[in-house]
């Protein structure tokens, strides 16, 4: 139909990718302002309470011992076969 609505998906995205993109620097920023270290990699519990042991994206694996240790989860999309 003539009056029908339609979206430019590529423009949403994009514009939602720099969105994102922002605000993860604004979070960033904000931890770093605060003093948080900031660990990318996988992590485990070590062997004491206070204690985690990162592989770091870089391949470099180290302990951390700290009082306090937040371990904030994320994830990877996956995509199902098909259409």
């Amino acid at each position: 139909p003539e009056d029908a609505i339609a979206f430019d998906w590529s423009f949403i995205k994009k514009n939602r990718d720099k969105y994102v993109e922002r605000l993860n620097g604004i979070y960033d920023r904000n931890l770093l302002n605060s003093g948080v270290t900031k660990f990318i990699g996988t992590a485990s519990l070590g062997n004491d309470p206070n204690s985690v042991v990162i592989d770091e994206d870089e391949g470099d694996k180290k302990t951390i011992k700290a009082k306090h240790i937040l371990i904030a989860t994320g994830g990877y999309p996956v995509f199902p076969e098909g259409e």
